[in-house]
């Protein structure tokens, strides 16, 4: 077996990182995060991969608003997630690991309750990206309990529904991988329904999508490609309109999977 050669790719100058942002989250994306783009580029390096991976937490913010885990501190550096994101992104794990865990302190010090829990389910999907799925599950619990500690009228408040979907779905995706398939489809049809617009929460169609990809995942595990196929077919015209190319061919090859064995 011939090896694929390992060509090393040089970082991007700032002026084209920024580009890159810009071409796939979009300029208001960019312009929104504007205070944390210092910060956000100073962890990517430049690195191509890294910058792809900030721009669609950009596009979706998936760690919610800049009150919480997203925030910056008085020089525009980050003290949410988006630093071990990056780092991660690089498969820096350990340095990913200790930014998320500082920045877990930091907001927990600050009295910052959904930073905290976006920091700690942080810390979950860079276990998950290890396919250290219990450790991964256990953080995702622990993220999803400090979330319930948000009162009504407290900072976060307002955003509560949507990151215990969130976290909904990351333990469904790593109840699959410990192989507990029946506990993972309830967890995203969960995740599924709130970005659908269930509860009269407003539709967010890629999150909708990601829900439904890993539903589709879970399905096959169980042996039902039918339902499998359904969620796929239901999920691509979702991400059509999401510059989402990496997950439609992602959605490509898992339609695939699941021809092979129907």
């Amino acid at each position: 077996m011939v090896e694929a050669e390992r060509i090393a790719v040089p970082p991007l100058r700032e002026r084209d990182a920024v580009k890159m942002l810009r071409k796939v989250a979009g300029p208001e994306a960019v312009a929104q995060a504007r205070p944390r783009l210092p910060g956000v580029l100073a962890s990517c390096a430049g690195n191509p991969f890294a910058l792809k991976i900030a721009a669609m937490r950009l596009l979706t913010e998936e760690s919610g608003p800049a009150g919480g885990g997203n925030g910056t501190g008085g020089e525009g550096v980050p003290t949410g997630s988006d630093p071990a994101h990056c780092l991660g992104a690089l498969e820096r794990w350990e340095e990913a690991d200790r930014a998320a865990s500082a920045a877990v302190a930091s907001e927990r010090a600050a009295g910052h309750l959904l930073g905290e829990a976006s920091c700690v389910e942080m810390r979950g999907l860079l276990r998950l990206n290890r396919w250290s799925y219990e450790a991964a599950y256990e953080h995702f619990m622990r993220a999803e309990r400090v979330y319930r500690r948000i009162g009504a009228g407290q900072e976060g408040a307002g955003d509560l529904g949507r990151a215990l979907a969130l976290a909904a779905r990351h333990q469904g995706r790593a109840l699959r991988g410990m192989g507990r398939l029946e506990e993972s489809r309830v967890r995203l049809e969960r995740a599924r329904d709130f970005f659908a617009g269930g509860s009269g929460a407003e539709r967010e169609p890629y999150n909708e999508a990601r829900a439904l990809t890993d539903l589709a995942e879970t399905l096959l595990d169980g042996g039902d490609t039918a339902a499998a196929l359904a969620a796929i077919a239901e999920a691509e015209p979702l991400l059509t309109p999401q510059r989402a190319t990496p997950h439609l061919r992602y959605l490509d090859q898992l339609r695939r999977r699941c021809q092979a064995v129907a």
